[in-house]
């Protein structure tokens, strides 16, 4: 999380430029919304809410982080996209609806290359699988042959379609030929409630909602 902490600084700064046509120092003159394309307890959410506090230090403003969760990021971008570029919308960006998006839904309601101004990376986070209870295995090896014993009885989370998590997860299951049924959520958040509860098998989550 040190590199949250260490980039909001030059983000501040970054961020209070894009307000168009007010003093730098002013920025911000009314709450600033950070909007996040998953519903809380994944990667997105935990980093806009680190972040939002450690601007709020940093401007003195007020930051208030937004849930926008649905169609693996897509209603969020397109939200941001369409609002005024004056610096008081943000989007919390990630891989799904800033880059892979593009590729998997036909018609989206924004352009990835144009419809945002990037301000800075804040994060690289790690995926990690994880398994639930009714998973016998420990490792790797032990959850293949599992998975290979047992064709079609077992399930991967994702945090919806064209989520990074979802295309691991089918590059796992392509590259050793299981047979396993994807189940899409909305976030990270929900889709680990369920793993945790048995509802579905396994998960190819971010090290960040795996942790707690």
């Amino acid at each position: 999380m040190k590199n949250i902490i260490d980039i909001t600084w030059r983000m501040a700064i970054v961020i209070a430029s894009l307000a168009s046509g007010v003093a730098v120092a002013a920025y911000p003159e009314k709450p600033v919304r950070i909007v996040v394309p998953y519903p809380p307890g994944g990667a997105s959410d935990t980093t806009a809410r680190l972040l939002s506090e450690k601007l709020k230090e940093v401007t003195g403003g007020t930051f208030v982080v937004e849930n926008r969760p649905g169609a693996n990021g897509n209603i969020a971008a397109e939200m941001v996209a369409k609002s005024p570029a004056d610096g008081y919308t943000l989007l919390m960006a990630n891989v799904g609806p800033n880059a892979i998006s593009q590729t998997i839904y036909p018609h989206l309601n924004y352009d990835v290359n144009k419809s945002f101004a990037p301000i800075g990376q804040t994060t690289t986070v790690p995926i990690v699988l994880v398994a639930g209870p009714k998973v016998k295995a420990n490792d790797i090896k032990g959850l293949v042959a599992e998975v290979k014993a047992n064709p079609g009885r077992y399930t991967f989370a994702s945090a919806g379609n064209g989520s990074s998590n979802h295309l691991v997860g089918e590059m796992f299951k392509a590259g050793l030929k299981l047979d396993m049924m994807h189940v899409p959520y909305k976030g990270d958040g929900p889709a680990m409630t369920d793993v945790m509860a048995g509802q579905v098998s396994m998960m190819f989550t971010t090290a960040v909602a795996a942790r707690p």
